[in-house]
């Protein structure tokens, strides 16, 4: 019995010795696959490392890998020409650009290349098959189920040209009657509707301009996390000049009980993620697409600090540990999803009101501050040292740590270190694709995952790493010198 491999499923394939060297059908994934060719070898040296390779004829002429060095090789040809005093044409392979000699005995039959072992036409040269160029010609024996005839001719038309014209007219008349379908649908409108839910839906769909909500007087009254989120309602029109701008610091109600700050954010959209020329992007950051912040919310205007944190979970996680200078103004690090999450608990039953980490969409949205550009502040790497703590002037002049919050400039919502200094942990559960089934408002992540966003990039990374739309990830468990975390708060008009 012969023992192999399917090159493509990896199916484990046990064969008769007297199947060697034809080609056989793969049970489990259908394709066609040659038996090695355990009696005749071919043996030859690693130019390399001089390691002793033998290969089953079939492979003569084909490249491969050495098993002990894995540095390329190619098996040498064996000598097919024709018989000497024979009779011979020339072709040129396809495949290879080498000239052969075929006897004229071949002329209009298929013979194989000696010098790279496809199956060529000594009519033309062309390769037999391109997509299976290595496979050797048709067997009347396989172990497994034949292979169907796809080259068999009637009356001068290949029935694969029939089989594929027929396959794409299908397929055109079905995308014909879905493209109907839903021209349809979305032509026609329901035989009654109220006229006030009808302007209530024109309000939601087309009005995306940012809408600030005015921060009630006195102390907020949070609602039941589980409770449903009213009915969309038109806001009744109000003075402009009461309106908080992003960034304004509107009273006491910004610095909380801990000395944090918090800037408030006004619902709004944006497009999420970054174009397909950005400089840098990588797949997982689209495709950009159009999301809206329903609601506004207070963020916190730099990173938890160490002395915050302390103060709230009375723990330095960060103790005694590498990467890092411990400071009160200092960002906290070394801190899991779960110890931020739980900050957020203790701080909202301090204070009476939600803490939370920010969605992944609120962070970018809040990141980028109305601006469409790789980071906050424009296009060009050269500026990121004024607005972050980075590779350049942190890692690269020996200051391997986490910096003072709240030292560099701030983006145009008045947002400290959003670039830079340590990665924040978001809400959301990690998936590459998310942005392709995201939807329009107030996205929240996938339902489940393993592991959880980080925004913003660090002290150690390259500008490229801290652009507003750079996704990260980590397992919650992960701690680390340049992990850390920014809290954001609801808000909620009575």
């Amino acid at each position: 019995m012969i023992e192999f491999s399917c090159e493509k499923c990896r199916q484990k394939l046990n064969v008769e010795d007297k199947h060697s060297g034809k080609r056989v059908k793969c049970p489990k994934c259908g394709g066609v696959r040659v038996v090695p060719d355990n009696s005749d070898k071919i043996e030859f040296d690693c130019k390399n490392c001089g390691h002793k390779i033998s290969v089953p004829q079939i492979h003569a002429g084909k490249k491969g890998k050495c098993p002990k060095c894995k540095n390329p090789v190619v098996v040498p040809s064996l000598n097919k020409g024709p018989p000497d005093g024979a009779e011979t044409f020339s072709i040129v392979c396809s495949m290879c650009d080498e000239t052969i000699q075929v006897p004229e005995t071949s002329r209009g039959q298929t013979v194989e290349c000696p010098a790279c072992g496809s199956y060529i036409e000594t009519s033309s040269g062309g390769v037999v098959g391109e997509s299976d160029a290595s496979i050797p010609p048709r067997t009347d024996e396989a172990p497994y189920q034949e292979e169907t005839d796809e080259y068999e001719e009637s009356e001068g038309v290949d029935k694969r040209i029939i089989v594929g014209i027929s396959a794409v007219a299908a397929v055109v008349v079905v995308a014909l009657i879905i493209l109907v379908a839903i021209l349809r649908s979305s032509g026609s409108r329901p035989a009654e509707r109220p006229e006030a839910l009808r302007g209530q839906q024109q309000v939601a769909d087309t009005d995306l301009r940012p809408q600030p909500v005015i921060p009630p007087p006195g102390p907020q009254v949070e609602p039941d996390r589980g409770s449903e989120k009213p009915e969309v309602a038109v806001e009744e029109p109000v003075e402009a000049a009461l309106l908080p701008k992003p960034g304004d610091v509107v009273g006491d109600a910004v610095t909380n009980s801990i000395g944090m700050k918090l800037v408030y954010i006004p619902a709004g959209s944006f497009m999420m993620g970054s174009p397909s020329t950005e400089e840098g992007r990588l797949r997982r950051e689209g495709p950009q697409h159009q999301v809206r912040i329903s609601e506004g919310f207070w963020m916190g205007q730099t990173e938890v600090t160490q002395g915050q944190y302390k103060s709230v979970m009375n723990a330095q996680p960060w103790s005694g540990k590498s990467g890092v200078q411990e400071d009160a103004n200092n960002p906290a690090v070394y801190v899991r999803w779960d110890d931020a999450v739980e900050f957020c608990r203790k701080l909202s039953q301090q204070e009476g009101k939600t803490y939370r980490l920010p969605t992944e969409a609120e962070w970018e949205y809040a990141c980028r501050a109305g601006t469409t550009t790789r980071f906050s502040f424009g296009d060009s790497d050269s500026s990121l040292g004024d607005y972050a703590w980075c590779g350049s002037n942190a890692y690269d002049v020996d200051e391997k740590y986490a910096h003072s919050v709240g030292q560099k400039r701030p983006n145009p919502w008045g947002l400290y270190d959003m670039h830079g200094n340590v990665w924040e942990w978001c809400n959301d559960w990690y998936a590459e694709g998310y942005n392709d089934e995201s939807p329009r408002n107030d996205p929240t992540g996938p339902d489940m995952g393993s592991i959880r966003v980080c925004r913003g990039g660090s002290w150690l990374d390259v500008p490229r790493v801290c652009r507003s739309a750079f996704r990260h990830c980590n397992g919650p468990p992960w701690r680390g010198y340049n992990l850390g975390f920014r809290v954001a708060r609801s808000f909620v008009s009575k």
